[in-house]
């Protein structure tokens, strides 16, 4: 959401066309989704190789086969605790390092 973001300049360029011409906004989106659309094929023909590179830094980080529930809150993950609980954890260390820090 920067200023200088091209996503914007985009977002602009297809409002006026919006507005000239209701229902392009739809439309393109519509076409964006649709499998057959070509640019979405070249796409898909690329992920596997991707993925394929990608999936041994994933094994490593998050593990493999089904999701299975944080130990914590009981989420769906791929490894023993969900990242948004690890990220609640880190909080609550930094907090209580600030603390006793603090404190002194």
């Amino acid at each position: 959401m920067s200023e200088d973001a091209t996503s914007l300049v985009y977002k602009e360029a297809l409002s006026r066309i919006e507005d000239r011409m209701p229902g392009t906004r739809i439309v393109f989106y519509q076409g964006f989704l649709d499998p057959s659309n070509p640019l979405r094929k070249r796409e898909q023909a690329e992920a596997p190789a991707a993925d394929a590179a990608r999936a041994t830094e994933v094994d490593a980080e998050e593990g493999v086969g089904r999701p299975q529930a944080c130990a914590s809150c009981g989420a769906p993950t791929y490894t023993e605790t969900c990242s948004f609980c690890r990220l609640k954890e880190r909080v609550r260390k930094a907090r209580s390092l600030r603390a006793v820090g603090g404190s002194r």
